[in-house]
């Protein structure tokens, strides 16, 4: 193994990506490297620690003898960042998780050339609520960009594996951007932050077969205020559709909407029920009855959530932006992006903006719910294409 394998090996291992001497955790996976490879374990690490001690204790002085870091002074073309006269990332130190699985498939295909390689296309970012655009990548990027496409970073602790959390693209994606020197790309995929941050802004990526029809968001079952919601909503639609005469000439009575499925028509309608009951005096009602009292605490919350409607249409319209609010507004939050990239360089970047499907009268006909999933049409309500 050459010393940049080691070093490779050893900053895949850690958690941040990269090693560092003042950390024990680090210290302690070189030492399971080193001692599965037989080496002088104790005397390498001896060695390192006098280096990372003797680097503590310089002078911070020039050899004009004014103030500076010895032996790091920036030449005249480097910049206060350290590199080569333009702002885009430094190619050679402090290479991220990414980084190294990109750095690691180039090598695999005799493309790399001890640094990583500059996209040669010019990629535009309008950042937060900049609108719906289209993208594509360069021919002279495409090569590379083929490469990258299916590339996935390890789960922690264990190089050899393929975190299932990063989908195609989202390393492909980070490069290009990244490196082009576009804007200033992180990795952001812990938690329920979206997948990569786009100088702050969240960027969730997905690889999708096109970039029309509508897609999953997932399911909504921890949602607990949006389940109330819609529970309330559809309750009043039951109760009331336990009145009405049924079609005799139905042999089946159709399937009625619920919480967890229905469409935009569906919503609709079960707001007319809502504004009925808004038309009638149920505190006069809630007076002689207990159910009614029941109904009216819970309409005056739901009004307290959804804010004031004029009509059903509004209503339902401002019941889907709640509906959707847990999953976009923590992936990728409001005024963020979801790109859909493709294998082909073809990418969209519809930009997430939560009030369009308020704003947007037919947005309504494009969020619905089958069995708890949420599904939407990203382009018919955020693409707005430039």
């Amino acid at each position: 193994m050459t010393l940049d394998e080691l070093l490779l090996e050893w900053s895949y291992r850690t958690k941040k990506g990269y090693p560092s001497m003042g950390n024990p955790s680090d210290i302690r996976v070189l030492k399971e490297i080193l001692e599965k490879l037989d080496l002088p374990t104790d005397n390498i690490l001896d060695q390192l620690s006098r280096i990372s001690e003797d680097e503590a204790d310089k002078s911070f002085a020039n050899k004009d003898g004014e103030p500076g870091t010895t032996g790091l002074e920036p030449s005249d073309e480097e910049d206060e960042d350290g590199d080569l006269g333009d702002d885009t990332p430094d190619n050679i130190g402090n290479l991220t998780t990414y980084d190294l699985v990109i750095k690691k498939a180039l090598e695999a295909a005799g493309l790399w050339k001890g640094s990583m390689p500059t996209p040669q296309g010019s990629y535009k970012w309008p950042g937060e609520f900049g609108g719906t655009f289209n993208e594509q990548v360069s021919n002279a990027d495409m090569k590379l960009w083929d490469i990258m496409f299916p590339l996935a970073p390890p789960k922690k602790g264990d190089p050899d594996s393929t975190s299932k959390g990063v989908g195609n693209g989202e390393l492909a994606l980070y490069w290009l951007y990244k490196y082009s020197g576009t804007v200033n790309v992180e990795e952001g995929r812990e938690g329920d932050n979206p997948d990569l941050e786009f100088g702050g802004v969240g960027v969730e990526v997905k690889a999708y077969d096109s970039h029309t029809g509508k897609a999953g968001l997932g399911r909504f079952g921890q949602d607990t205020k949006q389940i109330k919601l819609l529970g309330m909503v559809f309750g009043l639609n039951a109760l009331v559709a336990g009145f009405r005469e049924k079609d005799p000439g139905k042999k089946w009575a159709p399937k009625e909407a619920n919480p967890l499925t229905w469409n935009g028509s569906d919503l609709i309608d079960a707001f007319k029920v809502v504004q009925e009951f808004h038309n009638v005096d149920i505190s006069q009602l809630a007076g002689i009855y207990p159910l009614f009292s029941e109904i009216e605490k819970n309409m005056k919350w739901m009004d307290e959530n959804l804010g004031s409607w004029k009509n059903a249409e509004e209503g339902a319209r401002k019941m889907a932006r709640e509906f959707v609010m847990p999953k976009l507004g923590r992936k990728p939050r409001d005024g963020g992006y979801l790109a859909s990239v493709m294998k082909n360089g073809d990418m969209r970047f519809f930009n997430i903006d939560l009030n369009k499907i308020i704003e947007r009268e037919d947005a309504i006909n494009h969020i619905s719910t089958s069995q708890g999933n949420m599904k939407i049409n990203y382009q018919e309500i955020f693409g707005n294409s430039q």
